[in-house]
């Protein structure tokens, strides 16, 4: 895959383009400290993140090795609809990751989140306080 290249597997998935959705995921984290848009930009060009969407939803995903030998895909962004990203978009998210050798799917976010995919299960709480 040509690096900086949107996945895409069918036309469900290229409805719209990652610079379509981009003010929207620039909006994902509630500080752009954290993680700023031209990070997934850069990850993107470099072929490191992967971008999937649809006319209703945005999602970047980005594949993670544990020390253990874990195998993850991992939401780095999404935005859009809600019922889009925990549905079809989420699944082909996980089909992708599938693809691709990862043998868990991870979705880093708010507690509401969890609540709305009970086939998940609760990996890892992260606190965090401005000093």
């Amino acid at each position: 895959m040509e690096a900086g290249a949107a996945v895409s597997f069918s036309p469900l998935l290229v409805e719209n383009t990652y610079e379509h959705w981009r003010p929207e995921l620039a909006k994902a984290y509630r500080d752009p400290r954290f993680i700023p848009i031209t990070y997934i930009d850069q990850r993107l060009h470099e072929g490191t993140a992967f971008f999937l969407g649809t006319a209703l939803a945005g999602m970047v995903v980005e594949f993670l090795t544990f020390p253990g030998g874990a195998k993850a895909i991992s939401v780095l962004a999404a935005a859009g609809d809600q019922d889009e990203i925990l549905g079809q978009l989420g699944e082909r998210a996980i089909e992708f990751g599938r693809e691709c050798g990862a043998e868990f799917a991870m979705v880093p976010g708010r507690d509401g989140w969890r609540r709305k995919r009970p086939d998940f299960f609760h990996y890892q709480t992260i606190l965090v306080k401005e000093l």
